[in-house]
């Protein structure tokens, strides 16, 4: 979707498929093309966040209370909360880095703007801990659906491996913070295993990927295909 989206500031006609939005590394170009952040993104995500925190409460409210739900149906009540909570967590954390983002040199407030990104760091900070408590609660262990590893899919990854690390979330505050050039940034994908399965342009893709690794063309290989390890977080330093 990114190289999609990039592609139509191109005029080329990419079959993009997500609604058009404002992203946190296209906010530092004072000329970006609409919407606003301050007067259509920023009280749309106050509003998640108020929406999210509300209905947190609810939910929080009723778990002290034993007649509301018990038994056997305790554990999906639970589930439910920590969804709520991790939800208005998300919402708070892309709050904070686009406020970061907005408050940059040379026209921002440097006291508003690092209160911003301790406040979304402190919200990932959180979501961690959230996490942990599911994966205790998952039904199979965590590994076999929650690891990076060979699968029968087209990815090197299983399906809750990006809950697990928190990957969207460390990419977005890589993007808010360190403002990278590559419109693959951290890229997980290998597009043609995805495309047209195990093969020789496959091969072909890993092998420029591994060459391009660290040098002037490592965007290229940040687009082919995805790193031959699991990444880490955070990313290159991203918190030193």
């Amino acid at each position: 979707d990114d190289l999609a989206d990039l592609g139509t500031e191109f005029g080329i006609n990419a079959n993009v498929t997500q609604p058009a939005k404002l992203g946190l590394v296209e906010m530092r170009n004072p000329a970006h093309a609409p919407p606003s952040f301050t007067n259509e993104v920023r009280p749309l995500l106050l509003a998640l966040i108020n929406t999210h925190r509300a209905a947190e409460e609810d939910l929080v409210g009723d778990s002290t209370n034993p007649n509301v739900v018990d038994g056997p149906a305790r554990p999906l009540f639970d589930d439910l909360v920590d969804s709520a909570t991790i939800t208005r967590l998300r919402a708070q954390q892309i709050f904070n880095l686009y406020e970061y983002v907005d408050q940059l040199p040379p026209f921002g407030n440097e006291a508003r703007r690092n209160e911003a990104l301790g406040n979304a760091r402190a919200a990932l900070d959180d979501a961690l801990v959230v996490v942990g408590r599911r994966e205790a609660a998952y039904r199979v262990p965590a590994a076999r659906i929650a690891d990076w590893h060979q699968n029968p899919t087209a990815y090197d990854f299983t399906y809750l491996w990006t809950v697990h690390s928190l990957y969207f979330w460390w990419r977005d505050e890589g993007k808010a913070v360190d403002a990278p050039a590559s419109p693959c940034y951290l890229n997980i994908i290998n597009p043609a295993d995805v495309a047209l399965g195990e093969g020789g342009l496959n091969n072909l893709a890993r092998i420029v990927s591994e060459f391009t690794e660290g040098n002037f063309l490592d965007s290229l290989g940040e687009c082919l295909a995805a790193p031959a390890a699991e990444p880490t977080f955070p990313q290159a330093g991203l918190r030193d």
